[in-house]
Parts: C-alpha cells; sequence; structure tokens
C-alpha cells in the first residue's frame, strides 16, 4: 500500500536544495517575524496536507496530486542541470519540460490559490446579487433584521481543499507562453548568491500603468526564476542574450525582486544580518492579483502591486534589459 504523503512542498525539494552551500542547510528570512531561521530544504517552503484531495463525505487523498507535481519536478530538475551545463543553450524538448516546471511553480504557490478563492468568492457573491435582484432567490423575512441582503448577512466559505487548486488547470496554457520567450541564463560566482522566495517567479515591467496587470503576455515583461545560488533564468519577449555574467548591480536587482514578492519566507544560502536588514524593506506587501466587479462582469488583474509604499519599491526596479524598440515584432 502506498505510504501517504502529509507533507507537502509548494517549492520542491529539488529546487530548494540548489540553495544550499554545505550540509544540506539554508536559511529562512521571515519577513513577518523578522527572524532568520536555519533550517533545510525538507522543512522549507512545506505545509501539511496542501495537495490533499477530499471528497464530500470527507475521504482524503493525500497523493494523488503529490504523485502527479513530483513527475513534472523530476523532468524540471533534469532541464535545469542540462540547462546549466549547456550555459544556455537549449533544445526544444529541454525548454518544453523546464517551462512547464517553472509555469507550474509559478501556479502552485499559497499566493495563486489565495487570489484564486477571491476570485470565486466574488464570482458567488456577483452570482448571489444577480439571482436576487432577478427574483430567482429571496432573504428570508428571519434574517432581514440582520441586513437587507443575502451577502449582507452571510458569508462565502470554500470547504473543500481542491476547490483553489483549479488554477492549476491552466498550467497547459502557461508552459507554451513561457517557452515561446527568450530565454536567458544569469551566472553569478564566488560570494555572489541569489535567493529564492516562496512567491519565486517574480515579474516585472517598467510600464507605468498596469492597466491590464501584468502577465505572461506583456510586452516589456521580465520574468525571474531562481535555479540555484548562482544561476537564475530570465524571460523576456524583449531580445536578450542567451547567457550573461550577472554583476552586482543585478545581483541586487533580482534579490530585490525575489524579496518584492515574497509573501512571507526568502531561502538564502548564508545568515545575514546586513541581507535580513535589506529584504525587511520589502516586508510591507506583495504585488498580488486584483478582483474588481464592473457591472455583472469580473475584472482580474495579476501581479499589482498595492498600497503607496509598495508602489514606491516597485517603482524602485529598473529593466535588467532594454526596451523592445520596435513592439510591431510581437
Amino acid at each position: 500500500m502506498e505510504q501517504k504523503k502529509i507533507r507537502h512542498h509548494y517549492v520542491p525539494v529539488c529546487l530548494s536544495k540548489k540553495f544550499c552551500l554545505k550540509d544540506k542547510t539554508l536559511f529562512l528570512y521571515d519577513l513577518k517575524n523578522q527572524k532568520i531561521i536555519k533550517s533545510d530544504p525538507k522543512n522549507a517552503f512545506v505545509e501539511n496536507c496542501y495537495h490533499t484531495l477530499e471528497d464530500e463525505v470527507g475521504l482524503k487523498d493525500h497523493n494523488k496530486i503529490e504523485n502527479l507535481l513530483m513527475s513534472i519536478e523530476g523532468s524540471g530538475s533534469q532541464a535545469i542541470r542540462n540547462y546549466i551545463k549547456s550555459k544556455g543553450e537549449i533544445d526544444q524538448k529541454t525548454k518544453e519540460e523546464l517551462a512547464t516546471f517553472w509555469a507550474l511553480q509559478y501556479l502552485r504557490v499559497p499566493q495563486r490559490r489565495e487570489e484564486t478563492e477571491e476570485i470565486l468568492k466574488t464570482n458567488i457573491r456577483l452570482t448571489t446579487d444577480i439571482c436576487e435582484q432577478s427574483g430567482l432567490i429571496h432573504l428570508p423575512p428571519e434574517l432581514k433584521k440582520y441586513g437587507n441582503s443575502i451577502n449582507e448577512v452571510s458569508e462565502v466559505v470554500i470547504t473543500l481543499p481542491q476547490v483553489t487548486l483549479i488554477g492549476l488547470n491552466t498550467l497547459p496554457g502557461c508552459a507554451p507562453i513561457l517557452s515561446n520567450m527568450n530565454w536567458c541564463l544569469v551566472q553569478f560566482t564566488r560570494n555572489s548568491y541569489l535567493a529564492l522566495s516562496d512567491n519565486p517567479c517574480p515579474f516585472y515591467s517598467d510600464i507605468k500603468e498596469l492597466t491590464y496587470g501584468l502577465g505572461f503576455a506583456t510586452p516589456e515583461v521580465e520574468i525571474i526564476l531562481p535555479l540555484s545560488f548562482h544561476y537564475c533564468v530570465i524571460a523576456s519577449w524583449k531580445p536578450i542574450p542567451k547567457f550573461i555574467k550577472g554583476n552586482k548591480k543585478m545581483l541586487l536587482e533580482i534579490n530585490g525582486r525575489t524579496a518584492l514578492f515574497a509573501q512571507r519566507f526568502i531561502a538564502y544560502p548564508e545568515e545575514s544580518s546586513k541581507l535580513n536588514h535589506f529584504f525587511q524593506k520589502f516586508s510591507i506587501g506583495t504585488p498580488k492579483g486584483e478582483v474588481s466587479v464592473v457591472g455583472n462582469c469580473i475584472i482580474g488583474r495579476s501581479n499589482m502591486p498595492q498600497g503607496k509604499d509598495l508602489r514606491v519599491l516597485y517603482e524602485k526596479c529598473r529593466p535588467l534589459f532594454p526596451k523592445i524598440k520596435n513592439k510591431r515584432a510581437l
């Protein structure tokens, strides 16, 4: 009988272990409690029953999603090794496998699930309003002393854990987009280390008005995935080199974006009070999806820096590569 897998990682061990210098040790910088925790890949970015499925009578399946993700993690981990070894030269099969791993990493983190939950709740509330206004449903008379509508006297609660996993259904659409983008492998050396966060795929564009949010199709977008403490990959529609050696300025920019998008935890190979102070600057929040209702329509915008202070930090970021001169090429 297959052993139950209770501890589920939203950033896989095969990725976080590449941020250990020695003894399989890494340090977690806790933005919420302002602490540095000595840890290891097995105990980083993990929650009990995070991918557990539950049916209507309460029976739980802890392994189905885990087994599916493990197959993608295995091919993705090998693709990372091949990509780094080739110094940015990548065949189509390897690129597709790494793109699938990358897109999955973007979709599987707690922040995406929270955004999915908010979209679903907004949809339920909007549908309830429409049905109530159309006379299809009514607020029971005994509840009218608490409010004038069903939404005023009730709260939407999602009880089945797999409901917020539906965002994974977009993986077949996201992965090919990433695969068709231009990629650059960036290498850092010696004591120049990259960080990895619990939301490790930061998006950036210097477009001033993000009217439609920031996603894979944004023309000037730069999407980063740290691959190890010395390597990361950047995807963009801009013409970018296949491989470069990063400098200190680029390292600060990439680690700054990693910290900006972190929800709570950042993994780093060393313990550093100076770096902890740097990371804490970004503890005020993280870019996230916005959901709004216009008429009877729900509008979602991804990766939006919310709040004045967070917007100021976001606008301090700078493009890693020049803008596209002829956008009609897209």
